[in-house]
Order: structure tokens, then sequence, then C-alpha cells
């Protein structure tokens, strides 16, 4: 018998020795090896078999066998620690797998999915500290995944106050769990998307920019899993390179963010002003530029365009959008002008002198105030804690029960706009459908949602299989959108525009005052888009050519850029539009941090060293130019998956944020 294995062994060995890098087992293997430079597939030689892939990461998910709907990863990885991502990043690198990260699920690019690989899901890592203080050291914070409490330090007077929280918290739930310590963070106008990752980590514009600054500018300190597989702290005294590259760079080219330290800020008193006008002979024949009737409408809104730099140097805010035979807007002011009449008299000569151009009638106007930005937020969406919180974040009124979807949008489309002095909600008059149709429609949200089962209503749309109660967070797959930063000349010349230009501008971007004020100050330490220190707004639509495009605004701004999360995949010149001078050393860190290219994305920094080669991503054939996207437009992705529609309604109502009511407690 001895000599039996001794054989056995020498053979094995020779069999080794006669094909260098390939197991014995593999030459048993038919299929065929995975290709040089490239990704592997699971009908490669060597894919790990399943009991590798659970031995590595215990609990990990495979994709589901289904004909039809989007293409998913091979496994998904629900990680709730910093050793569970090193793990997944670590068996990603050693068997050379496409490796993803989804956290809250938006993504208008689809770097948060793939065909293929494995999918890091960081939506439960969860917990949050507040300090009274941060000092970077090369040790960092004290890590608060796993955490059941929030802390209420004791603050002090000129120092920065600061929290320390988990990727997978959004911003609503961040500020419902610490507003009882008088503070809030900066985080986006949507309660469902999170800080870190992508929003805050590519720019992270808010309505409260201007007195704050953004997002990037509020990130202290960074736990992060790099390329190697190990936990890193990143701040100013502990890889700075990484730090300064965090915070602007992009959410997904730098590893696996696991918890971040950002600023808090004393709540501020919050007034919000909406407005509707509409014009008497706009119709949607002259919205889509087939006849005339909306002259007035777009001089009216190039006029309050021209408003807007004055505006944000008084520090107001707000979003505005086209009704298609109007214009709606929200409005903000904060700290002392958070009253009513600062508010009605910074916006009522504005809205006055709109209705004196041809066709325009009185704007109808509401306004309300609040004590704090945590009683804002839960007035215009109070349903939202229901999923993204549970009973376990903010008030009583945030259990869980029945919801309807509009009920989702809470007081938002419902702030006292006055017609024949009877309130009527802003939905119905942008939808032209009144409530009660609207919630017939909607009666399937009606049905209790039981409690021991997650917020999220995943079950049939998931592609894995399920573990617990958890329905994971989905991708909604790619949306084409197209925006631009505006500054002031671009803002103040919109009255001397060509027609054609006031038209398209008036009746086909949504625009948002995001910036100014803090958000103009520069920091040596934010790689962000230098344009973002000049901007006052930023304009987006839909990129459906040749109705729905930036066009028009690169043609006015073509020194600006954009926010690259809702830009246009296919802008010319993409490296300088979303990072401008920035970009060269963007491009250094990342071939330091991660030179095989584990954390590849597109649009993303060095996107360009990789393509897609018959459905795997491979290392270009031209060093540092995508040879099957020439002309200065980002490479393709490997992500099929067109618009979801079912993801991103679930998303934006708050169903599709995760949350397993665990690891976050009242205040």
């Amino acid at each position: 018998m001895k000599s039996f294995v001794t054989l056995l062994a020498f053979t094995s060995a020779c069999l080794a020795a006669a094909v260098p890098g390939q197991s014995s087992a593999n030459l048993f293997d038919k299929r065929a090896p995975t290709p040089d430079g490239c990704r592997a597939l699971n009908t490669d030689q060597g894919w790990p078999s399943p009991a590798e892939w659970e031995a590595a990461m215990p609990g990990v998910l495979p994709r589901k066998i289904a004909k039809g709907g989007p293409a998913r990863a091979d496994y998904r990885y629900t990680v709730r620690s910093s050793e569970d991502v090193e793990k997944a990043v670590q068996f990603a690198a050693k068997h050379n797998i496409r490796l993803t990260m989804i956290n809250t699920g938006h993504d208008y690019h689809g770097r948060n999915d793939a065909p293929s690989g494995l999918q890091i899901d960081t939506s439960q890592l969860r917990g949050v500290s507040v300090l009274s203080k941060f000092e970077p050291t090369k040790e960092g914070a004290p890590r608060v995944i796993g955490g059941k409490t929030v802390s209420k330090p004791r603050l002090v007077d000129g120092q920065q106050a600061a929290v320390t929280f988990g990727v997978g918290i959004v911003g609503s739930e961040v500020n419902r769990a610490i507003k009882d310590t008088g503070l809030f963070v900066v985080a986006g106008a949507s309660p469902t998307v999170a800080i870190a990752a992508g929003w805050g980590q590519t720019a992270g514009h808010s309505i409260v920019s201007a007195h704050y600054g953004l997002g990037v500018d509020q990130f202290l300190e960074f736990k992060v899993v790099t390329a190697d597989g190990k936990l890193k702290i990143a701040n100013k005294v502990s890889n700075p390179d990484l730090f300064w590259a965090l915070r602007g760079g992009g959410g997904v080219s730098w590893g696996v963010v696991t918890e971040v330290t950002y600023k808090a800020h004393p709540s501020p008193k919050v007034a919000w002003l909406s407005f509707t006008i509409d014009s008497a002979t706009a119709s949607l024949e002259s919205f889509l530029g087939r006849k005339n009737g909306s002259e007035g409408l777009e001089d009216a809104v190039a006029y309050m365009t021209a408003e807007f730099p004055e505006l944000v140097r008084q520090g107001a805010g707000g979003f505005f959008l086209p009704t298609g035979k109007g214009y709606f807007g929200a409005c903000f002011s904060l700290m002392e002008n958070a009253t009513e009449s600062h508010i009605r008299g910074t916006w009522e000569p504005i809205l006055d002198k709109m209705a004196t151009f041809p066709g325009m009638n009185k704007a109808q106007i509401g306004v309300r105030t609040f004590p704090n930005y945590a009683e804002f937020f839960t007035a215009v969406w109070p349903a939202i804690g229901q999923w993204t919180g549970g009973a376990g974040v903010g008030d009583g009124q945030l259990e869980m029960g029945k919801v309807n979807p509009m009920d989702r949008y809470g007081n938002l489309f419902d702030f006292g706009l006055k017609k024949d002095e009877s309130t009527r909600p802003i939905y119905e008059y942008l939808s032209g459908l009144n409530q009660n149709t609207l919630h017939k429609r909607a009666e399937y949200a009606n049905a209790p949602v039981p409690r021991q089962l997650s917020p999220q209503a995943g079950q049939p749309f998931t592609p894995y299989t399920q573990n617990g109660d958890y329905n994971m967070p989905m991708a909604g797959g790619k949306f084409p959108m197209d925006s631009r930063l505006l500054g002031e000349k671009h803002l103040t010349g919109m009255p001397n525009q060509p027609r054609d230009i006031k038209h398209t501008f008036a009746t086909h971007f949504i625009v948002e005052l995001i910036s100014g004020g803090k958000a103009w100050q520069p920091d040596d330490d934010v790689s962000v888009l230098p344009a973002w220190r000049n901007t006052i707004a930023q304009a987006y639509t839909p990129y459906a050519p040749p109705q729905l495009s930036a066009d028009i605004l690169r043609k006015i701004a073509p020194e600006t850029g954009a926010y690259a999360n809702e830009a246009y995949f296919g802008a010319a010149d993409w490296k300088t539009a979303f990072w401008g001078d920035n970009y060269p050393r963007l491009s250094q860190v990342k071939s330091k941090w991660d030179p095989e290219m584990l954390f590849w994305a597109t649009p993303g920094v060095n996107a360009d060293t990789m393509e897609v080669r018959e459905g795997r991503v491979c290392k270009g054939r031209v060093p540092g130019r995508s040879t099957n996207r020439a002309g200065g437009v980002a490479p393709l992705t490997d992500n099929p998956n067109a618009i979801d529609a079912v993801a991103n309604l679930l998303g934006i109502v708050g169903v599709g944020v995760p949350y397993t009511g665990q690891n976050l407690t009242r205040v």
C-alpha cells in the first residue's frame, strides 16, 4: 500500500511539472483555460467549485438558474464585518474573478452589477457613533460595525464634531439616529442613497452644500479594504494619497469602504417654499417645439435663472423642473434665514416678475418652516423610516405598517398649494390624476408588511437564494443621463441666449442649486472635479437625443464638466469632464493601490486600461486606451442590464433599501 501511495504522489508531481502553473486536477478539466489578461468566467477551467466558494465565504449565495431577466453575478456575498470583506477580496484576487460592489443599488451607469463573478453586498455594514471631536491617527477611529447604540457625547464649542458609521447606512438613517444630539450630517436629497460610496466619494451635492460644503468635504477618515485584501486606514496622517483619492475619485475604484468618519454640524432651522407657475399659452405641442406658445414661459425661466447666482450668495438653495405647461420649484433657506417672512421676501418678487411675461399666470406658493433638519426631512419623507430603519431609528411614527406608495412620498407633493381656495396636491398638478385614481392604481401596497420580514419587497424579483429574512438591494440597471455644471456667467447670460437654447433649458432640464458658499472653498485633500468650486447649479436630463441631451449646455459651458454619477456615459473627453486636472494624479494613485485593476469600473479612474471582450473583462490591447471605444469616451461595461423599472421604483420610494432591524437603536 505504501508503494502505491508513493507511486501516486510521484505521478501527480510529474503531471504537475509537465504543465507548469496548472494543477493535476485541471488536467482532467476539459474546459478551456481563461485567456491571458482576462477575468475568469464560470465556463473556464479552474473555476472554483461551490464548496470552495462556501468554504472561503460562509453564507455566500449562488445565482439562481433562471431564464430571462437581468444578468447577475455568479455569487453574492452579504458582508457584515471588515473581515468578511477581506475574505471576499482575497478570494476574488486569488481566483481572478470579476468583482463588483452594491450598497443601496443606486448607479445610473450600472457599475454595481456584472453578469459574472462575485458581487459584494455592503448594505449590512451598519452602526453609528458620535464623536465630540476627531483627530486623525494611524490607528483610526474606534470601529462601529455591529454596534447597537448611538452615543451622545458632550460637544465642545469650536471643535469639529464627527460621526462614524457603517457604509450600509443611508443618509436619512444617520440623521434620524443622531438628531437628539442636536447634530446633523450633509446627505443627498434622496433618503434612500447612502453617504459613502458613489454619492459622497464622487462629489456629493446637497441642498445644504452652500452652507457646509460638498459631501467629499465632510469625510475625515475611511476604513477601506484595498486590492491586497487588507483593511487600511485612510486619513490625513495614514495613507494620505488614498485618502485624497477617496474624496472625489469615485466610489468603487479604490477598494471596499466599510466605515467612514464624517463631519457633523449643529442642525439648522429650515424654511421650505414650493411653487408652481403656469403658462396659459403653453401646450404639449409647444413643449415639444412643434409650435409657438411657450415663449413667455421660456423667458420667465431665463429671468429666474439669471437670478440664481445672487440667490446662492444669499444662502438660498433648491431644485426646479418643467411640468409641461409650467414650472415647479422647491426652495430652501437655512439658519437665521429660515423664516417664512425671509423666504417669501426672497422668492415672491421673482415669482411676481415671472408672472408678467406673456401668457404667464400668477404663481401658487406654499411655505413651511422647521426647527431642525431632521424635522424637515421627516416631514418631506415621513414614511421613509419604515423602509430605511423600521422602529429602530427615530420617532415612533416610523413604525412599520400599511404604507401607500403616494404616502411614502409624504408631504413632498402636498405642501399647501392653493387653487380655487382649496388645496391641490402638487402630484395631482404634475400628473393630471386625482388622489383617488392614484391610490386605486396603488392598491397592491395596502397590505400590512409582516414584521418578521425585511421591509424590502424583493422576494419575487431577487435573483439569489434567500437567506433568512434579508432581501438584498437590487441594482437598477443602466439609465442614460446627461448633465452639465453651470457657473455664474452661464446662468446670468441665459436671457440673452437664442430661442432654441432658452426653450430647451426651460422645458427639458431639472435644475438644482446645490453649490456656492462653502462648496466653493478649495481643499488640497480633495480630488473632486475642480469645476465644482465655481459651480452654482447642475442641470440634468435623461439622455435621448435629439430631444433630450445636454449638448446645448456643453456649447455654452464647454469648460466646466459634469457630475460623473449623473453624466452621459459616452461623454467625450470623459477624464477631463469628470475629474479635470486631478485625473493624472488619480491615475497614479490607482496604479499604486490597484495595479491589476481588481476594482474595475467604467466610467472610473484607469477604466481604459481594460475592455470587454466576448463577455469578459480583459486588459486593453493598447495600454491606456480602450480599443473598442476610440475618440476619448469611457470603455463599455460588461453589464448588459438596461434600466430596471421595478428596482428603480422600489429604490425611489424606499422599499429597496436594505434593513434587517439590527445594529441601530433609538438615541
